[in-house]
């Protein structure tokens, strides 16, 4: 099915592609010797209800990863954004029932599965996300924020994300103004780092978030990178003192894992 087709939609049109994106996905296994595919694994709601179409046609079982849910996003939705359609909710919970193993990212989303979609927990395995540590690794704390064009003596405060309500990185902002006025001799120091572009419908444009600075008095203190390549994003997390994480809610749960 032409990819080029699908990037000119919105993610509220997608469900009406799921037929020929099934009738795609068939038509390429088709050209495939019987029996040539031993599970299927999908990847959000939407792709969930292709994997279960074509995995009770080629026999062979739906292991499926939710992404987001629509039901833990709506208990906790910013202010301005719509909440996931009743459709996706139902769609789900489809998916949910069908799925012969479910592989949740953390111990909050496996728990958020049984809690809000009924889901079976022997039929759930908790994967842990990787990390590439050949490119995000610790590293030389005091060179970071040298290559990042800020001064040895900087205290940074991180945003790295998607700019969405939903991900609120003006929270970052309203908490560095705080910080600044319990801490004003931190005035010359701090820096506040935001790194993403805007994303979805309820995008927060970077011109937003410099307006939002220069309200607070943040202007010197502000710092807006737009997107780059991994290496750069791991100068960024090495010269941050601070990584913030001020979403309205993540269906991933906020699992810290740490290591030695």
């Amino acid at each position: 099915f032409p990819v080029t087709i699908l990037e000119k939609l919105k993610k509220e049109d997608l469900p009406g592609q799921l037929c020929a994106v099934t009738a795609g996905l068939m038509r390429a296994e088709a050209a495939k010797p019987e029996g040539w595919y031993d599970l299927v694994h999908s990847h959000y709601w939407l792709s969930g209800h292709v994997g279960w179409v074509v995995a009770e046609r080629w026999g062979v079982p739906l292991v499926h990863t939710m992404h987001t849910m629509a039901a833990v996003k709506n208990s906790s939705i910013a202010a301005g954004e719509s909440p996931e359609p009743k459709l996706r909710l139902v769609g789900e919970e489809q998916v949910v029932t069908a799925a012969k193993r479910l592989i949740a990212n953390t111990n909050e989303e496996a728990n958020q599965l049984i809690t809000h979609y009924g889901a079976r927990p022997e039929s759930i395995d908790v994967v842990n996300p990787g990390v590439d540590l050949d490119v995000f690794s610790p590293g030389n704390k005091r060179l970071a924020p040298e290559k990042l064009g800020l001064p040895p003596d900087s205290l940074p405060i991180g945003f790295i994300g998607r700019l969405q309500k939903l991900k609120s990185p003006e929270t970052t902002l309203r908490a560095a103004a705080e910080v600044l006025k319990l801490h004003p001799e931190w005035s010359k120091r701090l820096q506040v780092l935001v790194c993403g572009d805007a994303s979805g419908t309820h995008g927060v444009t970077p011109e937003a978030l410099i307006k939002l600075a220069h309200e607070l008095d943040l202007s010197a203190n502000f710092v807006y990178l737009p997107p780059s390549t991994r290496e750069h994003l791991r100068d960024v997390y090495r010269a941050c003192d601070v990584v913030t994480v001020p979403s309205y809610s993540e269906s991933f749960g906020r699992d810290i894992v740490t290591g030695k």
